[in-house]
């Protein structure tokens, strides 16, 4: 199994994406950069594409989202290699039916992806550890693999936390576009180059 490593602008715009909509379930795709692959058993991802907020299901909806992100992976040196998805009840932390379908799709254009859930348990006080739930295709099937484990690491774990935390804190949340938001209102930007900007400013 592929190790999978999570940089800062990554983890924190999947966090804030899950924040922002608390009410929500939320869902999108996480990119890695093709040229810091480690032969092959190390994916680094670099960015969060946020997705939806109001339904996650709309086949159509999804193809827009895929195609032009596609279209930027490939013209700055990246790939979608992973689906994250946090569900609408607080605990309720297992894949279900729309996360699997999606993994598959993005498996079958990526073998070395993986699915991760937000645990939104995670998402309140310190943000002390990560929320990210690991699962990966074994056997046709998505299986859980952990949330610490050896397979899935934050970049710089303590400080990936603590600014994240600190970004929660100040409701940086309220910058992010998803692409509900943007197919709403196409002058605003699913790529987040502002919360990219702000977020490295942290770092």
């Amino acid at each position: 199994m592929a190790d999978f490593k999570v940089k800062l602008r990554a983890y924190a715009k999947t966090v804030l994406h899950a924040a922002k909509y608390p009410h929500c379930a939320v869902n999108g795709v996480l990119l890695a950069d093709k040229e810091k692959l480690k032969d092959g058993k190390c994916l680094e991802f670099v960015d969060c594409i946020p997705f939806f907020h109001h339904s996650l299901a709309l086949t159509p909806m999804l193809e827009v989202a895929l195609v032009q992100v596609d279209a930027y992976c490939h013209a700055h040196g990246l790939k979608i290699a992973a689906y994250y998805q946090a569900n609408e009840l607080l605990k309720d932390i297992e894949p279900d039916s729309i996360a699997v379908r999606i993994a598959d799709r993005i498996n079958d254009n990526s073998s070395d992806s993986c699915l991760l859930m937000i645990d939104n348990t995670k998402l309140t006080g310190g943000c002390e550890k990560s929320a990210l739930r690991l699962y990966t295709l074994q056997d046709g099937k998505w299986g859980y693999r952990g949330t610490q484990t050896s397979n899935l690491k934050l970049d710089n774990s303590e400080t990936t936390l603590r600014i994240t935390s600190d970004l929660l804190r100040s409701r940086a949340y309220s910058d992010l576009v998803d692409f509900d938001t943007h197919l709403g209102d196409i002058s605003k930007e699913w790529q987040n180059l502002e919360l990219n900007a702000q977020i490295e400013n942290c770092s």
